[in-house]
Parts: C-alpha cells; sequence; structure tokens
C-alpha cells in the first residue's frame, strides 16, 4: 500500500485478526467484518477505543458501537 498524506484507510477484522487496508479494498474471508473507513487520527482513536472493548470481553457489534461513540462518528445503515 502506497501511503499519502490525507489518505484514508479500511479497518477490517476477520477471525483472529485485524487487517488495515486500501479504502476500496476488499478481504475475501468470509468472517471478515469491515468496521471503520477513516483518516489515520480517527482510525487511531477508533483502534484504541475497539481494542479496549474487546479486551473487556465485549462482542464485536458492542464494541464497535462504543468506539464509535467514542471517536463522534455516527453510524450509517445501508
Amino acid at each position: 500500500m502506497n501511503i499519502k498524506p490525507e489518505q484514508t484507510y479500511k479497518l477490517v477484522e476477520t477471525e483472529g485478526h485485524l487487517s488495515i487496508i486500501p479504502p476500496d479494498m476488499n478481504v475475501a474471508d468470509p468472517t471478515a467484518q469491515p468496521l471503520i473507513v477513516a483518516d489515520k487520527e480517527k482510525l487511531c482513536d477508533y483502534l484504541m477505543a475497539y481494542l479496549s472493548n474487546r479486551e473487556l470481553m465485549k462482542p464485536l457489534k458492542e464494541a464497535h458501537h462504543a468506539a464509535m461513540d467514542y471517536v463522534g462518528i455516527t453510524l450509517v445503515r445501508r
């Protein structure tokens, strides 16, 4: 991945892994759960909050919602 200023990244969780990939890339793993697309600052803040919640044994969905609240991003449903 070419790292450029003002770039956005996609964070994806699969069973046992977290991947930071370009926003237009997809992961072929059927367990892949895309979490967030954000710039480096929001991604780092989100990741800190998300991992803290997962360490507390919160399920993915609950940890994701808590991290989104922490970062101040409104959930978008499609």
